[in-house]
């Protein structure tokens, strides 16, 4: 009778290439799986705004907001500061994107005496979410 040994390890050569491949096929899938993270939506560079003017009359801050940049802008967040604290985060969105080189006149209300600095946060509405923009985030002292 002829020696089956030499079969017999070319079989289980092959069987265990063929595992090896299958569990590398599996790895590199569950790996590409968890490794593709969804896309960062942020704010263009080159988004900017600037307060062009503002007055204070009645506890309410009337301000004409210029965006100076290359972006629409949806809306701001507006902070009014007084000495010791936030007195008012009022959020605003424009009815339209306010386009490069517009203006628009924003009436905030606010409850505290004497405020003493706005802060003014731009934001965009890109594929149906607001996307703020906390490098073109600017903030001044106010006289009111």
């Amino acid at each position: 009778m002829k020696s089956r040994k030499g079969i017999s390890v070319i079989v289980s050569y092959v069987l265990l290439i063929t595992l090896s491949v299958a569990m590398a096929g599996l790895v590199y899938t569950v790996i590409r799986y968890k490794a593709s993270l969804p896309e960062e939506i942020k704010c263009p560079e080159g988004t900017s705004i600037l307060i062009y003017n503002y007055s204070c009359s009645a506890q309410q801050l009337n301000l004409t907001i210029k965006n100076n940049g290359f972006f629409n802008v949806s809306g701001v967040n507006v902070r009014i500061f007084n000495a010791t604290s936030v007195c008012t985060n009022s959020i605003s969105q424009f009815s339209l994107p306010l386009a490069p080189s517009a203006i628009n006149i924003l009436t905030i209300s606010y409850q505290c005496t004497s405020p003493s600095r706005i802060s003014i946060l731009p934001f965009r509405d890109v594929r149906n979410k607001r996307v703020y923009c906390s490098d073109a985030v600017i903030e001044t002292n106010i006289t009111c």
